[in-house]
C-alpha cells in the first residue's frame, strides 16, 4: 500500500470513527453534559497528517508506517525494525486494546536525539480495519528545563547548606513547617516542627528586638539568642523574609540562620578583656597622676570601688610585726577591715591560690580580697564588699581586682621605698635621731600648734666638751661610739612626744613637751648626771669628756619665731662653754641668763 492509497484507506476517518471508539465516546460525552456534541466527526488523513504543527504519522495494526507529515522522520525511527521494542509494545497495546496513550521518549542520536511526547491513537476503517495515528510534540525544551530546574533546586539546597546551618519555614500562627533536615541547636527537624520557636528563646534574648521567625518584615543578620537543647546559650544570625499571599495576607516567614555562639563569645570575651584594660589603666593612672605617696593608695581605693561597683574599699598593707593593716579606704563611714578579709590574705598567701582571689560571705556584705604582690612576695591586700542585696561578684570584677592587686602592690613597694627615703633623709644616718633639717621643721610645726593651743616647751641645746681630744688621741671609732652613746642617753630621757637629734658634728638638741624653766632645768641635771657614763672616753684627766647644756622655754603667747628661739638655747649653751665647760643654763626671752647650780 502507497501514499496514494491513504485517502481509500482512511474513508471510515473522513466518514465515522469506528463504531467502538463511538460507543467509548457517547457515554464520555452524556457523562459530561455535552449533549450538543454531534456523534459523528469526519477528519481527513491530509488535514489530519498536514494540520499537525509537530511530527505525525499513520502505521498499520503491523506498526508499518504509511503516512508520515514533513516532519515526521523522527517517528519513523521510532517505529522501524530497528525501534525500541517498548515503543512497538505500546503500539500493541493501542490496537489491541482500543484505547489511546501518550508516552514521554527520548529520541535515538540516530535521528539527532532529544525528547518527544507520543501520542497514539486507535482508528478503523470502515471495513474494520485498525489504524493508529501517531501525533507526537517536541518537548527537549521541557525536559531541559524541567532538569535545569532540578538542577538549580539541588544547587539552590546546597547552597542553603553550605551558606547556613539552617533553612526554615513558619507558618501562619507562628510554628515551624519546615526546618532543614540537619535540624538546629541539638533538635531534630522532627522535633522543631510544628512547634512555636519562641519555646526557645534564651533569656539573654533582648525581647524588643524583631524576631524573624514571625517577622511581617525582611530583616537581615538579625541577632537571636535561643536555648540549645542542652540548655545552654545560643547565638544565631538570622536573615528572613515574610510570605504573604496574592490578597497580601501574612502566611509566615521563611529564612535560613547560622550559629555565631563561638564568634559572639570571643567578641564578648575580647570586648571585656578590653573594657578590663580600660578600667585597670584608669586606676593605674589614678594612681600614677597623684603627686602625693601618702594620697596613692586612698586614690586607688576610690577607683576601684567606683570600677567594680563596691559599696567599700580597703587597701591594706603589710606589716612584718602587725600582719595587715588599713593604708587606706573608700566608701562612706569608716570602718574596721573585716577580719575575714585579712585572714583571706594569710589564705592566699598559705595555699598559693593561682588568681589571688577570695570570695567570702561576712554578715549582710560580700566581701572580694585580693593579694597585692611585688616580686612575688605578698605585701599588701585589697578588699572590696557590696551587700548580698546586691548581684554577685562577676568573673570580670575578680579578673579586675586581680589585675589592680599587682598594679597596686607596685604602689605599696614605691611608698615604702619612699617613705624608707624619707626616713633616711631625716634621719642621722649613725645615731638614728632626727638630722637638723627634720628636727627643725618638726620644730616649727610644733610651735605653730602650741601658739593655737596655748601649751609651751623647752628646746635644750646639748654640746661636747673635750670631743676633739677623744678623735686625736682614742681614733674616730671612738669618737663615733661617743656620739652614739650620747644619742642613747638623750633618747633614754625622753617622752613620748619628745623630740631628739644630732645637729651636726657633737652638738645635739632636744625638745620636751609641755616644760617650764624649772622643768627643763630638772632635765638638764639628769642629763648631766647620765652623761657621767661618757667620762670613760675622756683624752686625759686634765680633759674629762661631758657636756654644755643651753635652755630655751617657749612662751605660747609671744611673737618669738622658732630661729629667734634657737639663738636663746644656743646662747645659753656657749655661755656655760665660757664659763668652764660641763653645766647648764636658761636664757629668758628677755636675754638674761639663770646658770644652773
Amino acid at each position: 500500500m502507497t501514499g496514494h492509497d491513504i485517502p481509500m484507506v482512511l474513508k471510515g476517518i473522513t466518514d465515522t470513527v469506528s463504531d467502538d471508539v463511538n460507543e467509548a465516546v457517547k457515554p464520555a460525552t452524556a457523562v459530561a453534559g455535552y449533549s450538543a456534541l454531534p456523534e459523528q466527526l469526519s477528519l481527513s488523513p491530509e488535514k489530519l497528517l498536514d494540520g499537525f504543527d509537530g511530527p505525525a504519522a499513520i502505521l498499520d495494526r503491523r506498526g508499518k508506517l504509511i503516512g508520515q507529515n514533513g516532519n515526521g522522520q523522527s517517528l519513523a525511527v521510532l517505529f522501524s525494525s530497528n525501534g525500541d521494542p517498548a515503543i512497538r509494545g505500546m503500539l500493541a497495546n493501542v490496537i489491541g486494546g482500543n484505547k489511546a496513550v501518550s508516552e514521554k521518549l527520548d529520541l535515538p542520536e540516530l535521528s539527532g536525539g532529544g525528547s518527544i511526547e507520543v501520542s497514539l491513537v486507535p482508528l478503523k476503517d470502515e471495513t474494520g480495519t485498525s489504524f493508529v495515528a501517531v501525533l507526537s510534540r517536541e518537548t527537549t525544551m521541557e525536559r531541559n528545563f524541567i532538569n535545569a530546574l532540578l538542577t538549580s533546586r539541588q544547587l539552590f539546597k546546597d547552597l542553603v547548606t553550605c551558606s547556613a546551618d539552617f533553612a526554615w519555614e513558619t507558618d501562619q500562627n507562628g510554628n515551624f513547617k519546615f526546618v532543614s533536615e540537619r535540624g538546629v541547636l541539638g533538635y531534630s527537624a522532627h522535633k522543631l516542627n510544628g512547634n512555636p520557636p519562641r519555646n526557645l528563646l534564651h533569656h539573654k534574648h533582648d525581647k524588643s528586638l524583631p524576631f524573624p521567625f514571625d517577622s511581617e518584615v525582611p530583616l537581615e543578620d538579625a541577632e537571636v539568642w535561643l536555648r540549645h537543647a542542652d540548655g545552654t546559650a545560643a547565638c544565631l544570625v538570622i536573615s528572613s523574609v515574610p510570605v504573604h499571599s496574592e490578597t497580601g495576607e501574612w502566611l509566615g516567614a521563611r529564612g535560613v540562620a547560622r550559629d555565631m555562639t563561638d564568634t559572639r563569645e570571643r567578641d564578648q570575651a575580647l570586648e571585656r578583656e578590653r573594657n578590663r584594660n580600660e578600667l585597670l589603666n584608669t586606676i593605674v593612672d589614678a594612681i600614677r597622676n597623684e603627686v602625693e605617696p601618702g594620697r596613692m593608695l586612698g586614690t586607688a581605693a576610690e577607683a576601684i570601688a567606683a570600677a567594680v561597683g563596691a559599696r567599700h574599699c580597703w587597701v591594706m598593707r603589710g606589716d612584718p610585726g602587725q600582719g595587715f593593716l588599713n593604708a587606706a579606704e573608700y566608701g562612706g563611714i569608716s570602718s574596721p577591715i573585716p577580719k575575714e578579709a585579712s585572714d583571706s590574705v594569710s589564705e592566699i598567701m598559705l595555699h598559693g591560690d593561682p588568681r589571688g582571689v577570695v570570695e567570702r560571705q561576712v554578715g549582710m556584705h560580700q566581701i572580694l580580697t585580693a593579694a597585692c604582690r611585688y616580686r612575688g612576695e605578698v605585701n599588701g591586700a585589697i578588699a572590696i564588699s557590696r551587700g548580698v542585696d546586691q548581684a554577685d561578684w562577676s568573673e570580670d570584677a575578680k579578673a579586675l581586682l586581680a589585675g589592680v592587686a599587682a598594679r597596686v602592690g607596685i604602689a605599696v613597694e614605691q611608698i615604702s621605698i619612699h617613705e624608707k627615703l624619707e626616713r633616711l633623709s631625716r634621719v642621722d644616718e649613725l645615731t638614728g635621731l632626727y638630722n637638723r633639717r627634720a628636727f627643725y621643721e618638726d620644730l616649727e610645726a610644733r610651735l605653730a600648734h602650741h601658739r593655737r593651743t596655748g601649751r609651751s616647751g623647752a628646746l635644750v641645746y646639748v654640746d661636747l666638751d673635750n670631743f676633739k681630744m677623744v678623735n686625736d688621741v682614742h681614733g674616730h671609732s671612738a669618737g663615733d661610739d661617743v656620739l652614739k652613746l650620747l644619742s642613747d642617753i638623750l633618747e633614754g630621757g625622753s617622752r613620748i612626744g619628745d623630740l631628739t637629734a644630732r645637729l651636726g658634728g657633737d652638738e645635739f638638741a632636744l625638745w620636751t613637751e609641755d616644760t617650764d624653766d624649772e622643768g627643763a632645768m630638772t632635765k638638764a641635771r639628769l642629763l648631766m648626771a647620765d652623761a657621767e657614763q661618757l667620762r670613760t672616753y675622756s683624752a686625759d684627766d686634765e680633759h674629762p669628756l661631758g657636756i654644755s647644756v643651753g635652755i630655751a622655754v617657749s612662751d605660747p603667747r609671744s611673737s618669738e619665731t622658732m630661729n629667734e628661739m634657737i639663738g636663746r638655747a644656743d646662747g645659753a649653751m656657749y655661755d656655760v662653754k665660757h664659763s668652764g665647760k660641763g653645766g647648764y643654763a636658761v636664757m629668758l626671752p628677755g636675754g638674761n641668763i639663770v646658770r644652773g647650780t
